[in-house]
């Protein structure tokens, strides 16, 4: 039987792009050359690195405190969010519902965590071949987080209970669930893209993650990440991100916080 390969949707896009600047080579792919080509600057300062736009500028800030193949790694996921974000202002139907305001609270405010997890899924997913061979995938960092985030919010719902400041405590939630899920999001696309799937290494990591909030979520997670994309970067609307904000709204229900509409409002209840 003959098999071909598929390419992505978004792997033809890159391929190219790439041709259309006339990267070809493995020679072609340094730094200076790439921002040439795709026309962004890059920076080096003493933070921790980070790419956006600014005044109609790409701009890619390295950290020049860190070594060079760590710079270079660095480099290359900031890369590809300046990918991501051309491409989302190229699915004119997606970009737009992102900023419309649908009149659905809960959605609105779930499709903006959902872009924040997806950002730190992509940039991994397609850069982490630049990872050092001995590197933990994010692992580690994200179970630290998951420890710190489950007693925050446990103390956080402890003092909701003893001063009734509801707002409070979903503010705390939301950014204290962004950041795990993000970084969930970020192991997520490391193992992807490196194929690591059904390997030794998933099932460490899926055996550390038992008895977590992020658990009952985890391979829904995995799923609904790489249907995204299958179909990036050719989103028909925002509507595409309903599996991902059903499984952020679910993480927060694990950790006991149950927002919802309730008519003109949003709803929080801690039961």
């Amino acid at each position: 039987m003959h098999l071909e390969y598929v390419p992505t949707h978004l792997e033809e896009w890159i391929s190219n792009e790439y041709m259309k600047r006339n990267v070809l080579y493995p020679e072609d792919l340094t730094i200076p050359n790439l921002s040439k080509r795709f026309n962004f600057l890059v920076r080096t300062h003493p933070r921790d690195s980070a790419s956006g736009e600014w005044a109609g500028i790409h701009l890619i800030h390295l950290d020049n405190r860190i070594d060079h193949l760590k710079q270079k790694e660095n480099f290359y996921h900031e890369l590809c969010h300046v990918h991501d974000q051309y491409n989302n202002l190229q699915m004119e139907k997606f970009n737009e519902g992102y900023y419309k305001d649908t009149g659905d609270l809960l959605f609105d405010l779930l499709k903006k965590h959902s872009s924040c997890v997806w950002d730190e899924y992509i940039a991994p997913r397609l850069s982490c071949s630049t990872l050092p061979k001995d590197s933990d995938l994010s692992y580690l960092f994200l179970l630290d987080l998951i420890k710190d985030t489950e007693n925050k919010v446990k103390k956080d719902i402890e003092d909701y209970r003893t001063q009734g400041d509801i707002s409070l405590l979903f503010k705390n939630i939301q950014e204290l669930t962004s950041l795990t899920l993000k970084i969930a999001a970020t192991v997520i696309g490391n193992l992807h893209g490196l194929n690591y799937n059904d390997t030794e290494v998933s099932e460490v990591i899926n055996k550390g993650l038992e008895g977590t909030f992020i658990f009952p979520i985890w391979n829904e997670l995995h799923e609904t990440l790489e249907n995204l994309y299958q179909s990036y970067p050719n989103w028909k609307d925002i509507y595409v991100f309903d599996s991902l904000n059903n499984l952020i709204l679910k993480s927060w229900n694990e950790l006991g916080v149950f927002p919802e509409n309730r008519g003109q409002g949003l709803y929080v209840n801690v039961p």
